[in-house]
């Protein structure tokens, strides 16, 4: 949802852009230096009279293309600034505007105006709609490996419970009738392989599902026929080497952390 979310947001704030760089401003900027400078130069007073008949804040003096005409009165372009400024920055914001290169090298222009707006305002936006999506990701992903740790050890505690209590009866003068094993066997088993399948490429959970599968219980005949103090203590060995490896996969922050690779492998 929040990535759809966030497709949605996109078009809108581009349509924003655009809004606000076609919007016309509510009033002519004053002229800086450099456009009063480039307007009022005497090879471009004509052109500045032409520009201002053309947006139509003036009128042309007769017999005088120099002047113009402004509220009845025939003006110099310097009486018509200093009378109607705000007419004079519209005629010589049309005069650098028609102008190729303006003073200075010219503004931004519709479409540098148009990636400034784009940039000021969507690049935080979306940079910061990409920082909460992978915050988002990477605190459901630690959950899971959390749950998955959690599962993984009360599994690997309730097995070692059933299967230290069979193997010290087994090794008692009264041998259980049968093994309480295989369920906790079975679950072990399934955290394993839920591991294995989310981590294909890594060897430790195909590795401790060898081991577990490995560590069964003997049958009574084998009890009869061993040493049973040495049976006993064999397997209680074997299944304390186990649950420090299960331990290791569980309490990891990461899943499957190549410290715990044979040999030392990075």
């Amino acid at each position: 949802m929040r990535a759809r979310g966030a497709g949605l947001l996109l078009p809108a704030l581009l349509l924003a852009a655009l809004a606000a760089c076609a919007s016309p401003a509510a009033a002519p900027e004053p002229p800086d230096d450099a456009s009063i400078v480039y307007c009022t130069a005497s090879d471009r007073v004509n052109a500045l009279v032409d520009a201002a008949v053309a947006l139509g804040v003036a009128a042309r003096a007769a017999g005088a293309p120099d002047r113009l005409v402004a509220g009845g009165k025939t003006l110099t372009v310097a009486e018509w600034r200093a009378a109607r400024p705000g007419d004079f920055a519209r005629a010589c914001a049309g005069l650098v505007g028609a102008r190729s290169p303006a003073p200075g090298g010219g503004g931004p222009g519709a479409l540098g105006t148009l990636l400034t707006t784009l940039i000021t305002t969507l690049l935080p936006v979306l940079l910061g709609a990409a920082l909460t999506i992978a915050g988002g990701e990477l605190r459901v992903r630690a959950d899971q490996r959390a749950q998955d740790g959690m599962l993984l050890r009360k599994a690997m505690t309730d097995f070692a419970t059933a299967f230290t209590q069979y193997v010290e009866e087994s090794a008692s003068d009264s041998p259980p009738a049968r093994s309480p094993v295989p369920p906790y066997r079975a679950e072990l088993n399934a955290c394993l392989v839920r591991m294995q399948v989310r981590h294909p490429r890594r060897p430790e959970p195909r590795r401790l599902i060898e081991e577990l599968a490995a560590l069964e219980e003997l049958p009574r005949a084998r009890w009869s026929a061993g040493d049973k103090s040495a049976l006993r203590d064999g397997l209680l060995a074997r299944l304390r080497a186990l649950q420090v490896e299960v331990e290791k996969v569980a309490a990891s922050p990461r899943p499957w952390a190549r410290p715990w690779r044979r040999g030392g492998e990075r």
